[in-house]
């Protein structure tokens, strides 16, 4: 912290509810478990460490049946009591983040990337009930922890993954019938409750420089508070040129993030 005082770096503080739901199984050591279900180990690769799931607990539901006997996480396994004075004492120094909404990423994580992938083709009625569960936990949970905080919450996350090295990893139709709708219902209960005026971040990864370009000025343009440029046009300009891009950005929006590659959705 005093490091990051010293070079003027504000950072982002973050603050969430405290679980106090059912005891989580024990696991062996190097291994973790959340109130998902989903578990994680730690995988040594030589040059580095780090945790990769290998259990998916709706990986072998079929039915509508199956996904009512998961134990599906509630807002009453939460304590939002203490959240307030964390909030106010995070905020004196920070911007400060509360939240993480993403429908996408988490139908992942309950089902396996291939699986969740083909689970829209395969049977849109499991889909559309697992996602419905799934996003009613993460409106109940983040509407109680922002009335907690009311009027100290300054950014949260409404986002999302959809990209691979070559290309998107859905297509359009199918994110604008089964996760659009539950991303709207996320923004729209952000609105409001935020301390931030609104803004959206979009950073994209592996395109071409003028595509790049062409989504960095959309975005500025649309929001008029908040400047961005891509990752993958840093790498094909010069020093210069992206010196000027930044100050171009500053002039106009009144803002700079500096994020790095992964998309992010301030709202």
């Amino acid at each position: 912290a005093d490091l990051y005082c010293e070079l003027h770096i504000d950072g982002i503080a973050s603050v969430g509810a405290k679980y106090v739901g059912p005891p989580l199984p024990q696991v062996a050591e190097h291994d973790s478990i959340n109130y998902w279900g989903m578990r994680q180990r730690r995988m040594d690769y030589g040059t580095g460490a780090y945790y990769e799931q290998y259990f998916y607990p709706l990986a072998y539901a079929q039915t509508l049946e199956d996904l009512e006997q998961y134990q599906w996480p509630e807002a009453d396994w939460f304590d939002y009591s203490e959240m307030r004075a964390a909030a106010a004492a995070a905020r004196e120094k920070q911007v400060l983040l509360c939240g993480y909404m993403c429908p996408f990423f988490y139908h992942n994580l309950l089902r396996g990337l291939e699986t969740s992938l083909m689970d829209p083709v395969d049977d849109s009625e499991f889909t559309h009930h697992l996602l419905n569960r799934l996003c009613d936990f993460f409106y109940e949970h983040h509407l109680r922890m922002f009335e907690s905080c009311e009027g100290l919450i300054d950014l949260a996350h409404v986002t999302d993954d959809y990209g691979s090295q070559t290309g998107p990893l859905i297509g359009l139709a199918t994110w604008r019938e089964f996760y659009k709708p539950h991303m709207q219902r996320f923004i729209d209960l952000c609105h409001g409750r935020l301390e931030l005026p609104t803004a959206v971040q979009i950073a994209v990864e592996h395109a071409h420089a003028k595509r790049a370009k062409l989504v960095y000025n959309v975005v500025a343009q649309d929001t008029k508070r908040l400047g961005g440029m891509a990752r993958d046009e840093h790498a094909l300009v010069c020093c210069q040129q992206m010196a000027n891009q930044v100050r171009n950005s500053v002039a106009l929006s009144g803002a700079w993030w500096a994020l790095h590659k992964h998309g992010t959705v301030l709202l």
